[in-house]
């Protein structure tokens, strides 16, 4: 049974499931929210005193060509990668 912290809100203990489902997954809600609110603004950057935005389509356009320059690659299973970015959109 779950229990109940002075603020109210139930917990899951360990022999309940934490109901995490697929459709709660970082991917598949960007899946969701690109179809979704395909045309709404996303990410906005600054670039030289100006912005750039970028709608859900566009960034989930770059997240598939970054993902598929990455598997043309070759690399075996299991490589370790790494993206470094300043903070930025």
């Amino acid at each position: 049974m779950a229990t109940k912290p002075s603020g109210g809100r139930a917990f899951p203990t360990a022999r309940e499931p934490a109901g995490i489902t697929d459709s709660m997954l970082p991917l598949q809600r960007a899946y969701r929210w690109e179809k979704e609110r395909s045309g709404a603004v996303f990410l906005t950057q600054p670039v030289r005193g100006r912005t750039r935005d970028w709608t859900w389509v566009q960034a989930m356009d770059e997240v598939r060509r970054m993902a598929a320059y990455l598997a043309a690659q070759n690399w075996p299973p299991g490589s370790h990668i790494v993206i470094l970015s300043k903070n930025c959109a």
